[in-house]
């Protein structure tokens, strides 16, 4: 991270990380998701958001930590890399909130992929 925080230093950047939240649900191998527990997805979602915009990777880790990744979350590495490369170049950082969605992931409604985003200037 040293390096490449060495690297964005040099000139104006654009850092663009991507990955989905959760993935759960029959079609990633778990049992169907009912109204209560796309509610308390929505609130794992919730606390890894609030990390993302405190720019908070050890938190974020942690909210991923806390459920075991039972959430299959696949942006892990690329979210965490990413506030610890702004930690490096800016010392602190916050984020925005910008958008959230679940959005199904197979026909019978009982498997979603949830998405956010998060800008950070």
């Amino acid at each position: 991270l040293k390096t490449l925080a060495a690297q964005c230093q040099q000139r104006n950047v654009l850092i663009v990380a991507s990955g989905d939240l959760a993935h759960v649900g029959p079609a990633f191998g778990g049992r169907p998701l009912n109204a209560a527990a796309r509610e308390y997805l929505h609130h794992d979602d919730e606390k890894l958001l609030q990390q993302m915009q405190r720019g908070n990777p050890n938190g974020f880790f942690d909210e991923i930590r806390r459920v075991k990744d039972g959430n299959n979350v696949c942006g892990v590495s690329p979210i965490y890399l990413t506030m610890r490369l702004l930690e490096e170049l800016h010392g602190s950082v916050r984020g925005t909130q910008v958008s959230y969605a679940t959005c199904p992931a197979d026909a019978q409604d009982t498997s979603v992929v949830t998405v956010g985003g998060v800008l950070f200037q």
